[in-house]
Formats: C-alpha cells, structure tokens, sequence
C-alpha cells in the first residue's frame, strides 16, 4: 500500500490516481468535483450540481471569489473549458 500526503503543489487528482473506484475526466457530470488550478496557482475545487444539454455547468463553492465565501454559479462550457479542470467521480 503506497503512502499517499498532501502536500503543496499537489492536486488531489494526482493524490487519487489509481485508486479503485475513483473516476477522473474532462467531462462535467451531476455530482462530480470539479478541481482546476487558479491564476494565482492554488487548487480550487468545486461540487457539480447540474450539467445543462448545452454543457452549461452549475456549480456550489467555497473560497470564492474571497477566503470564506460561499459561492454558488453557472458556468458555460466555454468558460469552464477554459479553467482545464479535471473531474473527480467516486463508485
């Protein structure tokens, strides 16, 4: 069994590659965490609540726009295809 840490600079798709029943991909699904890396170079993740027929994604956040900021907001496919984020499933 690998020992897996956290530590700066790590996205926690990297940390959860290989693990059984964990699913990445570039397609948003309902309920799936959307993780992406900010300007600044920090991760930020994001709880999918509902992806629209024309790719459109609602998303429930926090730390965003601010520390400490619960932020809910829609993106349209070409503004979260431009955050080249990676979605994480679990089962």
């Amino acid at each position: 069994h690998e020992e897996r840490t956290f530590s700066p600079g790590r996205l926690w798709h990297e940390l959860l590659r290989g693990i059984a029943d964990i699913h990445m991909g570039i397609q948003p699904k309902d309920g799936a965490i959307m993780e992406y890396t900010q300007k600044d170079g920090e991760g930020h993740m994001a709880y999918v609540e509902a992806v629209f027929p024309d790719e459109t994604i609602s998303i429930s956040e926090a730390n965003y726009p601010e520390a400490g900021i619960y932020n809910e907001r829609v993106l349209t496919k070409e503004e979260w295809r431009e955050l080249h984020p990676v979605f994480i499933e679990v089962g």
